[in-house]
């Protein structure tokens, strides 16, 4: 096991890990393409992620099944086939026939309705009539998901603040919890601490849990060219931990 150092902050403005590559103060660590940002955004489509439970659109329509309208994977057959529960009944479809949603339950989001900020963050609980049911600063709503946008910052991912103090210096980097709060501010967890924030206040860590990365540099220990792959969690000193 060896520690994979995050060796300076992201500054304030600069946007997720997309916009920073060959900036100076870059972590010297390079992300293979295994895991890229973009793909921790996003829902698979393979058969694997269908599992029971998943909102899933059908790629087709008809009367029963308008475009558009979400469902609930709720039965795997033997033959892979899912059982999907829309809002007019449940019928049998084929994994290639669906696409995953990429609002699942835990997913926060952002509402593009004229009561909310872009600065608040809900959390989608359940479906319900193919519509989404969220809860967004202490209250349960119904919207659809045509009205929401995945929030950049989902449980579990890696995260910078873009100020620093004496709890969180520069470099320190952060998880996400599960846990939003009436404010619609998500928690971070930090070596130091846990504290909320509003989203515009971090940004995305450029390696996130499960990538393949390369060292830039190396030592007796890691060779030059040697891959290792982040394993989900973070050291005393917010830097990620790596199997090689």
């Amino acid at each position: 096991m060896s520690v994979l150092g995050l060796s300076k902050a992201l500054r304030p403005g600069s946007g997720c890990c997309g916009t920073l590559t060959g900036h100076p103060e870059f972590p010297k660590l390079l992300c293979t393409g295994v895991l890229t940002l973009a793909a921790v955004m996003m829902e698979s489509d393979d058969a694997e992620n269908m599992t029971e439970g998943k909102y899933v659109y059908w790629i087709s329509q008809d009367d029963d099944v308008p475009r558009g309208h979400l469902g609930e994977i709720v039965e795997q057959k033997t033959n892979g086939d899912r059982m999907v529960k829309f809002p007019n009944g449940t019928w049998k479809f084929a994994p290639e026939k669906l696409n995953v949603c990429d609002f699942q339950k835990g997913t926060f989001v952002h509402s593009t309705s004229d009561d909310y900020d872009f600065d608040t963050v809900g959390e989608v609980k359940d479906l319900e009539d193919g519509k989404l049911i969220l809860e967004i600063k202490g209250e349960k709503v119904k919207e659809k998901p045509k009205h929401l946008l995945r929030c950049d910052f989902q449980p579990g991912m890696y995260v910078f603040w873009i100020k620093s103090d004496d709890d969180i210096p520069a470099g320190h980097m952060g998880e996400v919890l599960e846990d939003i709060n009436d404010e619609g501010k998500v928690k971070v967890s930090f070596p130091n601490g846990r504290w909320r924030f509003r989203p515009s206040h971090l940004v995305c860590g450029h390696i996130q849990p499960g990538a393949v990365v390369q060292w830039t540099s190396s030592s007796d220990d890691i060779a030059a060219g040697e891959l290792g792959q982040v394993t989900g969690s973070l050291d005393e000193e917010g830097k990620a931990v790596g199997s090689l």
